[in-house]
């Protein structure tokens, strides 16, 4: 096992990254550092200063640097007889619609792998959560949100989502039929897509991701789609008792972030109600 000594401990984000921490190894190595101890590498919230905020635990930050970058420093470490020290983070995770394993918990609730994952009170005794994982991250409550348009409902790359600001909630697979067929006018092979999609929806990730994907694209580029959905959206975000009866049909509840203090029913961190925690003591956890 090696022991270090003497550690330096390195910030890295987009503002200080591997390129710049491999110019400072000549004079960490001549100030008699034995590790260079690192800041979480893995990817984060976009803009992240700290790293700890991790969106991907399994993929390096693009705001870092690469792969072929760290095994650069680790060459030119060894060639010093200096360790690497990772820091980890294994007890919590941003939540963020950027973090795939929550996204996938918002968009299938309890079929999703990840749903046990996250530190979730699964039957929470307020009805206005049962089993829905919260969501406290509106500056009002969802009627003010709703009459300021600041809610609003989009078709993207991912899907139907639910629009605040900058941030983009999925909507649940099965809540595509209602607003797809609550008119008349839509197009062929509406039905049969539909229940293509449906299907797809019990699938673990590994197949539901890319078949959702595939999905996606190709109603993107059905001209006949394209118009049909836009019309939709409209027709969606010009009544508020839809958009409500849309946010209710979801597997989370956007709520006030006030409400936190008293109805959370996810382990955050600290009082961090953008951190989520996990269940470490799970196997397929660890």
């Amino acid at each position: 096992m090696f022991i270090p000594n003497s550690t330096y401990r390195i910030q890295l984000n987009d503002h200080f990254t591997f390129s710049d921490l491999r110019g400072i190894l000549d004079y960490l190595h001549e100030l008699g550092v034995s590790t260079v101890y690192a800041s979480p590498i893995t990817t984060a919230s976009k803009g992240s200063s700290h790293g700890y905020d991790v969106t991907d635990p399994l993929i390096l930050s693009p705001e870092i640097g690469t792969e072929a970058e760290l095994k650069e420093l680790s060459a030119r470490l060894q060639t010093y007889g200096m360790g690497w020290l990772q820091d980890i983070v294994p007890n919590h995770m941003a939540y963020d619609t950027a973090n795939p394993w929550l996204y996938d918990v918002l968009e299938r609730g309890r079929v999703s792998r990840y749903y046990s994952y996250f530190d979730i009170v699964g039957d929470h005794p307020v009805e206005l959560l049962g089993d829905k994982l919260m969501a406290p991250f509106l500056g009002a409550t969802v009627t003010e949100c709703l009459k300021k348009n600041e809610l609003t409902l989009q078709f993207t790359p991912t899907g139907f989502v639910i629009r605040y600001y900058d941030k983009d909630y999925p909507v649940a697979i099965h809540l595509y039929r209602w607003i797809c067929t609550v008119a008349d006018g839509f197009p062929d092979g509406l039905p049969a897509a539909l229940d293509e999609l449906e299907q797809l929806a019990t699938a673990d990730p590994e197949t539901w991701k890319p078949g959702k994907k595939s999905w996606v694209q190709q109603r993107q580029a059905d001209p006949s789609w394209q118009h049909f959905i836009a019309a939709r959206v409209s027709f969606f975000n010009q009544r508020i008792h839809l958009l409500e009866s849309l946010l209710q049909g979801q597997h989370y509840v956007l709520t006030h972030a006030s409400l936190a203090a008293s109805h959370i029913n996810y382990r955050r961190f600290f009082t961090v109600n953008s951190l989520i925690c996990l269940r470490m003591e799970a196997p397929e956890v660890m």
